[in-house]
């Protein structure tokens, strides 16, 4: 079996590790694989309600990033 990344590179985030994640917010993961065509991941987690959100959370800076990786 070929593998999908070089030597060294690292193994990723690990599926086990996702799947502990997703299950600790109630959520599933599906997998579709066909040989020789891929495998594919579909996460799904619960919608919040918006009575939820907070001024906090809504206002949440996940995305402001430096975007450097130091």
């Amino acid at each position: 079996m070929p593998e999908t990344r070089g030597p060294g590179r690292g193994s990723g985030l690990g599926l086990s590790v996702v799947h502990g994640i997703v299950k600790s917010y109630d959520g599933a993961i599906m997998v579709q694989s066909e040989p020789h065509k891929g495998t594919a991941f579909d996460i799904y987690l619960p919608r919040l309600e918006a009575a939820t959100l907070t001024k906090e959370t809504a206002g949440s800076s996940a995305g402001t990033g430096s975007g450097s990786s130091s």
